[in-house]
């Protein structure tokens, strides 16, 4: 084993280095993930015609938030999650 010394400044950028690499992969495509179906909606206001058009084939779910209450929720295709992350 290797031992190598950091800088303080060093560290600091490992640590947020990996930190943005978790944050990618916690965001990959799930296909069972469920999305608050108003948030999905107010995205796609601004989105290419071909995009809005998944609107009304994008199933009603009922579904709760982290505070219990009733929402909305749909299963987006990868289509819909690239042009969230990517945009």
């Amino acid at each position: 084993m290797k031992i190598i010394k950091l800088t303080e400044t060093q560290l600091s950028n490992m640590i947020k280095n990996l930190n943005e690499n978790i944050i990618m992969e916690e965001s990959d495509y799930n296909p069972d993930k469920l999305y608050d179906t108003e948030y999905i909606i107010s995205i796609l206001k601004k989105a290419p015609r071909y995009l809005k058009s998944l609107l009304n084939k994008l199933d009603d779910i009922p579904c709760k938030n982290s505070k219990g209450e009733s929402r909305r929720c749909t299963k987006i295709p990868a289509v819909l999650h690239d042009y969230m992350w990517d945009r």
